[in-house]
């Protein structure tokens, strides 16, 4: 689970992103983790983005 939240970081410095933000957009960044051995998901991880608050 915390690699998927690492990646959800990183995503949110992407410049797109940033600039979205910035522009007052909603963002919803989702991540999953699923299992490797059945491809069935664990969890799922959801980040919201209000404003300039990235």
């Amino acid at each position: 689970m915390e690699n998927v939240r690492v990646q959800l970081n990183h995503f949110k410095q992407l410049t797109l992103i940033r600039n979205m933000s910035r522009k007052g957009k909603t963002l919803r960044l989702h991540g999953s983790l699923c299992r490797v051995e059945t491809g069935k998901p664990m969890s799922l991880l959801m980040v919201k983005l209000v404003g300039a608050q990235v």
